[in-house]
């Protein structure tokens, strides 16, 4: 396969399947036995204006130093085939070698590349085409099997449906040299933060439902819930095929919505594979998606991958410089701010190979973010024990399947780019900061208080039918007879108390003795109300109540969990998006300490990942 070659005269058997950031993908239609069931990926680069950025031929000497225990990666005589080798030595063994297929590199000449460029012009993004174009200075392309079709399908004429599905990052970081301003970065995902600085810069129409924890949460229902989010607003993150041919989704990224016209070519192609009712057939391929994913277990593997990205970019940046011998120019920046300069003092006293260590695995993590999964399917006819697949039974529709799970754009990270990731990374914490301080002044500054009564006007029903319950000190078994709830469950573990006459000389006596005790900032804000015909007697429970007579020791914690799920009201504004993707409490957290009400914002999130190690 080496000794293949393409010319000119090949170019117009290659068709435009799509594209990355860094490759463009070509499917192959003429009849050559070893490019059919094939795709060629070309590589592309970036356009500065109309000049070309100029692309390294070979490793950097610092980039020799950082995979040099990798020794076939290190005597690559071109970056090309360098890339080529890092995804047999570094993410294959890493990932699965059943589940990566490294290709074989194929000479391409000079005039091959610009009449593909040509042909596929018309077809690509257009601000694809502004950004990057073929680079008709490689010598070779890759070539690799089609994952969206079964070899032998394409002989015996067998309808297959496959999917492409970007992940994305499935954890969120809890690295220490993240700033702490930057703490959003530790409740939302990297790929929800950068949604919404697409959105602003208009790269993509809509904000993704997707939310990568789903599909990484090892929960079948969860991981269906990603599926329908991916299949609901796609962008360049779900694409589907039929016998090669894409039939839903876009082609190169971007702004590509679903709609009805959509929705029905993926339901008529769908007729091929799946034997289920008309408007039945989609929700019966999301569900079989979803099966594959959960029996893999592949997501297990990957995200081990993704988490040798320890420090988080914040952090990696400075074992960067080390790297490559530079003065570190985050520091710089940072400038006089002794606190934050101290934090990163000790990834510069390290040794090199730790640093070295550090860049490395950071490398690797991001080529798993940035990775695709091939899942492919066809019809099991009948049982056949030699079968190389994998069987998934749709019990609905009473059909077998069998199916296929590749890793597909293992691309090599350069190392030269790690301030660019830096940079990138600041302009998107930067951009929600500012769209969140916006969005937190919006929902809070309209409201003349929010005192602890704000409670019955929440906007969750059950929650404002039960508070105001509550304020009728009705009793437990009342209350959990009106909201549904079973008193087995609540009346154990709630004390109503009971109502006892109080009488304003009393009121006024316990204002003036508690009023040296109270913060200043509570005394300020309010007093006792001296009107009030009741007070509310209820058990102190921080204490047993045998204890106080038996002298006993009790120790007992008092927990405020706060609002532990995350609201999905299709009455929330496009604009305050953020509600859907971070906690009550962390938003009001950001806000008090811009009011001075806290002096620090607080670790603690009510709504846990349960893939996230604390």
């Amino acid at each position: 396969m080496m000794e293949l070659n393409l010319n000119a005269k090949h170019a117009g058997d290659w068709i435009y399947r799509g594209e990355g950031a860094a490759n463009i993908i070509l499917s192959y239609s003429g009849s050559t036995s070893d490019f059919v069931g094939k795709v060629l990926r070309v590589q592309k680069v970036k356009r500065n204006g109309t000049n070309y950025e100029e692309v390294p031929s070979d490793l950097s000497m610092h980039e020799g130093l950082l995979w040099n225990e990798d020794c076939d990666l290190l005597s690559a005589p071109t970056r090309e085939i360098a890339e080529h080798l890092y995804v047999q030595h570094v993410m294959s063994p890493r990932l699965g070698s059943n589940h990566v297929d490294a290709g074989v590199r194929v000479l391409v000449s000079r005039d091959f590349l610009e009449a593909v460029a040509k042909n596929v012009f018309s077809q690509r993004p257009s601000w694809r085409v502004t950004d990057a174009d073929v680079n008709t200075q490689c010598d070779y392309a890759l070539l690799i099997s089609d994952h969206s079709v079964f070899p032998q399908a394409l002989r015996d004429e067998e309808f297959s449906i496959s999917v492409e599905i970007k992940p994305k990052c499935g954890f969120l970081p809890c690295s220490n040299y993240i700033l702490e301003e930057h703490t959003m970065k530790r409740c939302m995902t990297r790929f929800k933060l950068h949604q919404t600085f697409k959105l602003k810069h208009k790269k993509v129409s809509q904000l993704s439902r997707y939310d990568p924890l789903d599909m990484f949460s090892g929960s079948k229902e969860r991981i269906l819930k990603s599926i329908k989010d991916l299949f609901s607003t796609p962008q360049n993150n779900f694409r589907v095929f039929l016998n090669g041919s894409l039939v839903f989704g876009c082609l190169g990224g971007g702004k590509y919505r679903t709609n009805v016209r959509y929705d029905r070519a993926l339901e008529d192609a769908l007729k091929f594979v799946i034997q289920a009712d008309d408007g039945m057939r989609t929700t019966c391929f999301l569900e079989l998606v979803s099966e594959a994913v959960f029996r893999s277990g592949l997501l297990d593997r990957l995200l081990q991958v993704q988490k040798l990205d320890v420090f988080d970019i914040e952090g990696a940046v400075h074992a960067y410089y080390d790297v490559v011998s530079q003065p570190c120019v985050v520091c710089r920046d940072l400038g006089e701010d002794k606190q934050q300069s101290d934090r990163y003092t000790s990834l510069h006293t390290i040794p090199l190979d730790e640093s070295l260590k550090i860049v490395k695995e950071y490398l690797i993590a991001a080529t798993a973010k940035d990775l695709s999964l091939m899942i492919s399917f066809r019809t099991r006819e009948k049982e056949d024990p030699k079968s190389a697949y994998n069987v998934i039974l749709h019990e609905s529709i009473g059909q077998s399947f069998d199916y296929k799970v590749s890793f597909i754009d293992l691309d090599m990270k350069p190392l030269g780019k790690m301030m660019h990731y830096y940079e990138l990374d600041q302009k998107i914490v930067r951009c929600c900061m500012k769209m969140m301080k916006n969005e937190i002044s919006a929902n809070f500054e309209e409201k003349s208080s929010y005192q602890d009564k704000s409670i019955v006007e929440e906007d969750d029903y059950p929650t404002r039918e039960l508070a105001g319950l509550i304020l009728q000190n009705l009793s437990c078994q009342t209350i959990c007879e009106k909201t549904g709830w079973k008193s087995v469950e609540g009346s154990n573990h709630v004390d109503a108390g009971v109502r006892v006459l109080v009488s304003r000389d009393f009121l006024e006596a316990v204002a003036k003795n508690v009023f040296s005790k109270r913060p200043s900032r509570r005394v300020s804000d309010s007093d006792v109300n001296t009107h009030c015909d009741y007070a509310l007697l209820i058990s102190d429970h921080s204490v047993f109540p045998q204890g106080l007579c038996d002298e006993e020791f009790s120790i007992s914690v008092e927990i405020k969990p706060k609002c532990g799920y995350l609201p999905c009201s299709n009455y929330i504004l496009e604009e305050h998006t953020i509600n859907r993707y971070m906690t009550r409490f962390k938003l009001h957290k950001t806000f008090k300490l811009k009011h001075k009400k806290v002096s620090q914002l607080s670790r603690y999130d009510p709504f846990l990942d349960p893939r996230k190690e604390y």
